[in-house]
């Protein structure tokens, strides 16, 4: 029961409270725990920390070539660690609980719970009308990753192991569905459909998933085409203003040419904007920060000031894009040991035809390697501080290992 409740807790604190000091508690009563037990460490396990900790030491030995403040350097020491200490802590956690699907089961829960949060802050709002998309989203959230991962593990039991009424089932699927639908987050969308995919094997190159693929990437050209025909705006009330936001979404990480002295302009392409600023001053150091980067405590100089979080700022330690983000602070080295990463995950769904557990497992791991691949671009990749992917990867982790023994056992 212990076990579970620190599962819950964990989940809970990383992806719904975002609170960096409850989690540091529940890393440190796990820490705790491990005094007292010698949890063996796999192999995929052990190549996961190690690339993620030779980010870290590529970004660390580059701080002693900068003059970065220290308190600069301890907030990204613990922005590079966390991933390797949340995973870690899922591995053992999940390693010590008899239910070994649990884990699924903590996951749809803690998402039902936060859908129906979710829908009491937003559906007052949406029912009010009148409001821009930024507004609704402000006051009610900007997305969560845990409610598709609740839908979708939800959709694949096959078993209804987790509800025992068909029809209770059905309500909860309209619930999540309707939750995700009300944050207007083009990723989340997007990640419904790549995750699904991804689950059911069909991004494993064959000539079937190919023609899956290319169904789905013309079924997208095709919706993103019309909408580009449509006369829009930032400013546009309801679903309008969700529509620009899709429109403008290639340019917002891609686009090059940013006149900064137009806000419009500037904050539609602020993640291309603060993307090309970190690649022009690595640029700017030299050699050295490009293939090992500007190391721990590093600040992404933007020449202007710009309201973030509340603040004016002018110098920021973190951006959108994960592979810049990376690159800037761990330089080519880093970045490629990242792809690695995600590489080594992705081939999880070339997997042998064992029990059904230990294919679904290593499809998860696939998709989470996918996950990253896409989410990279906006939102940090797997250095986004409150994504349940990380959970998900130190507990899939484990059951991989723990159901491929299952089956050598039988």
């Amino acid at each position: 029961m212990v076990y579970k409740i620190l599962l819950i807790a964990l989940i809970t604190f990383v992806t719904t409270i975002k609170s960096d000091v409850l989690l540091v508690l529940i890393l440190f009563l796990t820490l705790l725990l491990l005094l007292f037990y010698n949890p063996k460490i796999k192999a995929q396990l052990l190549e996961v920390i190690l690339i993620l900790l030779a980010i870290f030491f590529t970004a660390f030995i580059s701080t002693f070539f900068e003059d970065n403040i220290l308190y600069n350097i301890i907030r990204d020491s613990w922005y590079l660690l966390k991933p390797v200490l949340i995973i870690f802590a899922a591995y053992f956690i999940i390693s010590k609980i008899q239910d070994k699907l649990f884990l699924f089961k903590a996951i749809i829960y803690v998402g039902i719970f936060t859908a129906i949060i979710h829908l009491i802050n937003v559906l007052p709002i949406v029912i009010e009308g009148g409001r821009r998309i930024s507004e609704i989203r402000g006051s009610s959230g900007r997305g969560n990753i845990l409610e598709v991962f609740s839908l979708t593990f939800l959709f694949f039991n096959r078993e209804n192991r987790f509800f025992k009424s068909k029809y209770l089932k059905y309500a909860v699927y309209a619930l999540l569905i309707l939750s995700i639908l009300l944050y207007f987050s083009r990723t989340m969308l997007l990640l419904i459909f790549v995750i699904s995919f991804s689950m059911k094997g069909y991004l494993k190159i064959t000539n079937r998933s190919l023609r899956y693929i290319a169904v789905s990437l013309i079924s997208i050209l095709s919706i993103f085409a019309y909408i580009n025909t449509l006369d829009i705006s930032a400013d546009s009330p309801g679903i309008n203003g969700f529509l620009y936001k899709v429109k403008i979404a290639p340019s917002e990480i891609f686009e090059t040419e940013i006149d900064i002295n137009d806000p419009r302009d500037l904050w539609d392409h602020f993640r291309a904007y603060e993307a090309i600023k970190a690649i022009e001053l690595s640029k700017k150091e030299g050699i050295r920060a490009v293939i090992f980067g500007n190391g721990l405590g590093s600040l992404v100089d933007l020449d202007l000031k710009v309201k973030l979080s509340g603040e004016e700022l002018q110098y920021i330690p973190i951006i959108h894009n994960g592979y810049v983000f990376i690159f800037f602070k761990a330089g080519l080295v880093g970045l490629f040991l990242y792809l690695l990463l995600l590489l080594k995950l992705y081939l999880n769904i070339y997997h042998s035809n064992l029990n059904d557990k230990y294919i679904f497992t290593r499809r998860l791991l696939s998709t989470i390697g996918i996950y990253y691949l896409l989410t990279s671009f906006v939102i940090t990749g797997i250095y986004n501080p409150s994504d349940i992917c990380l959970i998900l990867l130190g507990g899939a982790l484990f059951l991989e290992s723990y159901f491929k023994k299952l089956e050598k056992v039988k």
